[in-house]
This record gives C-alpha cells, sequence and structure tokens, in this order.
C-alpha cells in the first residue's frame, strides 16, 4: 500500500472492520498490517481468533458519518496529517468534517490548560490564538470547556481543529453547541472513535495524543499537577515535538502544572514571539515515515511467532505467560518489559499485541502497556 494513494472505499470498509473489533487498537492494528501484509489476510487471522466487526456494520457506521456531513480518511489518503502519520500509535482511520485542507497544513500547533481557567489565563490565550493565527498557524485544541474553547473561539477565522474524545456527531460539553457548528463551518473535526460513541473517561488520553502528535508544538496554559494537559505535553515530548507553556503564580494551584513543565525543560512563553522564535530556529520538514508499517518488507519472523504461539510452543507461551506477571494495572513502559526479558524487541512486541487481542492488556499512550481494567469506562452526559 502506498502512502499518499487514495484508499478505494472498499478497503476503508475492511479497515474499519479491523479497528472496530474489540480489543483492536491502533498498535495492534498496525502491528498485524505489518505482519499480514493486507487487510484481507489480517481480517482471515483475526477471523480465527475472535468476532470481527462485521462488514455489514462498518457500511452501516460509513452510511451514518456520510449522511452526517462527515467522512473516513486512512492513513495512506493523501489528506491525512503528515505529523500523525509519524506517530507510533497513530489512527489508521480518521473521520472528519470541516474543512479538509487544514489537516495539510505544515503549520499545526495546539494549545492545552485548564477547564476552571483563570480571567489571565484567557486574556493570554486569546492573544496567542489571535497572533499565531496571523503568522499562518493552525491552532489544533480538543474542544473542552476553558483553554480549549477560548482557543478556538480565537482561531475561527484562521484555522482550527478540534479534536474529539467521542463519536464525530457527539457535542461534548453541551454549551459548545454554538462553537462545534462553526468549527464544523468554518474549521474541522476529527475523531478517531465510532461515530455514534459516547463521551467517556479513558478516551480523553487517546485524544490528547492525537492533539500532540498532529501539531509542531504544544503550548500549555494553565494546568494543576493531575490536568490532562500534562498528558498532552508527554505525548508531545514522546513524539518529538516542543512543549511550550506560561508560568503562573506558584500559589495557585492551576499553574503548578504548568510550573513543573518549566522546570522540566519545557519553553517559556510570556508572548507569542516566544513561541515562533523557536520554530524559526527549524525549518518544517516532512517527518520521516518511522511508524509507517511497511508492507511489503519480510515479515516471516512475525508470522513464525503466531504461528510457535498456536503449535504451544513451550518457550514462547512460558515467555506470555511472564509478561503477563509482569504487568498490573498501573501502565509500565514497553522498554521496561523489553529489558526484562530474554527475547528480541519483535518477539516481546509481538506477544504484548496477542496479548491485547486476548484482552488481557491494553496499549496506552506514552509507550505503556497495563492489565485492561473491565470497569474503566465512564460516560460523560
Amino acid at each position: 500500500m502506498n502512502i499518499k494513494q487514495q484508499m478505494s472505499i472498499e478497503e476503508k470498509i475492511d479497515f474499519l472492520r479491523v479497528i472496530r473489533t474489540k480489543n483492536i487498537g491502533p498498535i495492534s492494528f498496525l502491528h498485524l498490517l505489518h505482519t499480514y501484509k493486507t487487510i484481507d489476510r489480517v481480517i482471515q487471522y483475526l477471523e480465527t481468533k475472535m468476532h470481527v466487526c462485521s462488514k455489514n456494520t462498518a457500511i452501516a457506521e460509513i452510511k451514518k458519518i456520510n449522511d452526517y456531513g462527515a467522512q473516513l480518511v486512512a492513513f495512506s489518503d493523501p489528506e491525512y496529517p503528515s505529523l500523525l502519520r509519524n506517530m507510533r500509535d497513530y489512527p489508521p482511520i480518521i473521520c472528519v468534517k470541516g474543512n479538509l485542507d487544514l489537516l495539510s497544513s505544515k503549520k499545526l500547533f495546539s494549545i492545552a490548560g485548564s477547564r476552571a481557567c483563570s480571567l489571565q489565563s484567557q486574556v493570554i490565550t486569546k492573544k496567542i490564538a489571535l497572533e499565531m493565527g496571523e503568522q499562518g498557524y493552525k491552532i489544533v485544541s480538543g474542544l473542552a470547556r476553558g483553554i480549549d474553547t477560548i482557543a478556538h473561539q480565537n482561531s475561527i477565522n484562521t484555522g482550527t481543529i478540534a479534536v474529539l474524545a467521542n463519536g464525530i456527531d457527539h457535542i461534548y460539553p453541551s454549551e459548545n453547541k454554538n462553537l462545534y457548528d462553526k468549527i464544523a463551518d468554518q474549521g474541522l473535526l476529527l475523531s478517531e472513535v465510532a461515530f455514534g460513541t459516547r463521551p467517556s473517561s479513558h478516551l480523553f488520553p487517546n485524544r490528547n495524543r492525537i492533539i500532540a502528535g498532529m501539531s509542531l508544538g504544544v503550548l500549555v496554559v494553565e494546568a494543576g499537577l493531575k490536568s490532562g494537559s500534562l498528558i498532552t505535553a508527554q505525548c508531545a515530548v514522546d513524539n518529538g515535538r516542543e512543549v511550550f507553556a506560561i508560568p503562573g503564580c506558584p500559589l495557585d494551584p492551576r499553574s503548578r502544572g504548568t510550573n513543573k513543565l518549566i522546570k522540566q525543560g519545557a519553553i517559556l512563553v510570556e508572548f507569542s514571539y516566544d513561541i515562533l522564535n523557536s520554530f524559526a530556529s527549524f525549518s518544517l520538514k516532512e517527518p520521516k515515515s518511522e511508524y509507517i508499517p511497511d508492507i511489503k518488507q519480510n515479515t516471516l519472523e512475525e508470522g513464525l511467532i503466531d504461528q510457535q504461539l498456536e503449535e504451544k510452543d513451550d518457550k514462547l507461551v512460558g515467555a506470555k505467560d511472564q509478561i503477563l506477571k509482569m504487568i498490573g494495572f498501573f501502565p509500565i513502559s514497553i522498554e521496561l518489559l523489553i529489558n526484562k526479558m530474554n527475547l528480541p524487541v519483535r518477539i516481546v512486541k509481538s506477544l504484548l499485541v496477542q496479548l491485547e487481542i486476548e484482552g488481557h492488556i491494553q496499549h496506552l499512550w506514552g509507550n505503556k502497556v497495563a492489565l485492561k481494567d473491565k470497569n474503566q469506562t465512564k460516560d460523560f452526559q
């Protein structure tokens, strides 16, 4: 499959079938595609393991998406954001509504921050969003209350992308309906989850990784120590993006997260030119497509791993059990697991995919895994 080549509707149906199958996330999807080379072979393999999302279900979702005025963009489509495709766990297919030209912008910049934000942070967010827009930057944020809302409102005219933690048809929070409609008309709405999905707590970190991954850098305006904006910042670091932060009063708990980021090396921002000067120091180049699955590559080793597991190879089955014992509900680094196992990196990653497919673990942002918590989902009204 060639990158920058429009994917056929038949392929998108099959992509949707796989990514909508229970226990299949972006990491497992991309690993399976790399291993089995074509999406139809991936489906054939999965059908021996589990119930795969039906073709009729995928077609029905596409119809709902199209009827809503939205559309699907797959990772090989020319519209797919090049920076996003450079992530290890990029979404194989996204749903978008609005101005698709924004996806191909080379100057995407994200703004994140507190929902219960101070008046001062609202003022500086407005100023920076407007000034960055005047310099040709398109603002990416999450449509949440507070900083996200201010960032979107002040970049509507210059270009804004709202990444959602729910299906593209849901508006959360509900008070942002007018803003949602404006973005759909003048900007772009983006979601990786199924049409009709309600906002849920475990989807927000996934949303944040997309915000960071598709942007050149992330500005955290105001954030407490437990703010989700710090996840966005960490995702930016993990993917080699710049992190910027606005300092705040040390007595205000809403600024402790941003102050901590600055201590850790984030670029201190007082004015928009602090961001612009940082970007001026390097040229905007196409990212290396390091994590695009090379489905023409010889994948004999991965195939043998699956075959050996099927044949109950004692060594690999034992390794699988050993990995499972080391993983708890608290996220653990995959690199740490690899260091603990006396096995090649590729085999450990294949075993982790097997464990995810079986429903034992889940891949998380930041190249981490954890046991799957059956009670993690919390819907928002």
